[in-house]
């Protein structure tokens, strides 16, 4: 006599309803340029209905569409009177780090079918981070390399980084952290630009992490700076090993002219007297 044995298992079990999209809420969602991509062929294509039903979560009374933002949008601006909505109930001692981090990883499952922008991604990763993920329980759920979260989490710190990966500036993930390194030298992630363009990233990154002067050449012209003093540092076209700091002449506040040149090892405890600075 076969018997068989079934397990029971706690699943959360939704229930399809057909709701007005205006009663649905947007929930916060990854994506950040819904409205934007709302094009007229997009809101036609739902004017006879919405086929693929919206996955929503219910909390507090409220349903919260979490995958179907855009189709709930069109479908509002198409008319529609009601769409199929996929609820599934949300437990009730469930915390908001809890619900943040269910959220943005059922959203970034969803858009591994839809193109999302790259700044969208980074900023979606980073949330996890903050709702206490680890890189590495995030690049487990995310079914990535840990490798490549860690190089997302140092991208989201960079405005420029993440402004160029939606340009489509042609970097790789890995790139662009080291691009991001250099935030605080605007001059150096220039040069990086320029040379991923030619194919040498690699190597003008090699040239920019062995120039170790560089810190001490940037300290000195903020220094000068403080002073009133404009100057620029002497350096090859790439960031190369060059410890010379060229004062820009006629460029003091207090109207004397500031030309002298200064080599980081001349830095001492005269380096604010005119003599050192070459003023006259």
């Amino acid at each position: 006599m076969t018997h068989n044995t079934t397990t029971a298992t706690t699943v959360a079990t939704g229930e399809l309803r057909h709701l007005a999209p205006a009663d649905l809420v947007i929930d916060t969602n990854i994506r950040t340029e819904a409205e934007a991509t709302l094009t007229p062929e997009f809101i036609d294509s739902v004017r006879d209905g919405v086929r693929q039903p919206i996955l929503a979560v219910e909390i507090d009374g409220q349903v919260r569409v979490r995958d179907g933002q855009r189709r709930t949008l069109a479908a509002r601006q198409a008319g529609l009177a009601s769409v199929p909505v996929y609820v599934v109930p949300v437990a009730s001692d469930a915390d908001d780090k809890a619900l943040t981090v269910d959220r943005i990883l059922e959203q970034l499952a969803s858009f591994e079918r839809e193109e999302l922008r790259a700044s969208d991604r980074v900023a979606a990763i980073e949330q996890l981070a903050l709702a206490g993920m680890s890189a590495t329980k995030i690049a487990k759920a995310t079914r990535t390399k840990k490798k490549d979260v860690d190089h997302t989490l140092a991208v989201a710190k960079s405005a420029t980084t993440l402004d160029l990966l939606d340009q489509g500036a042609g970097l790789t993930l890995e790139q662009s952290a080291t691009l991001a390194a250099y935030d605080h030298d605007p001059e150096a992630q220039q040069w990086l630009i320029t040379a991923a363009h030619s194919g040498r990233f690699e190597f003008q990154a090699k040239v920019l992490a062995e120039a170790d002067e560089r810190p001490a050449l940037l300290a000195q012209v903020a220094a000068y700076a403080a002073e009133g003093i404009a100057a620029v540092r002497g350096h090859g076209s790439n960031g190369a090993k060059n410890n010379e700091v060229r004062v820009v002449p006629g460029q003091r506040v207090d109207g004397r002219s500031c030309w002298w040149p200064l080599s980081v090892a001349a830095v001492g405890a005269d380096e604010a007297g005119d003599a050192a600075h070459g003023c006259r």
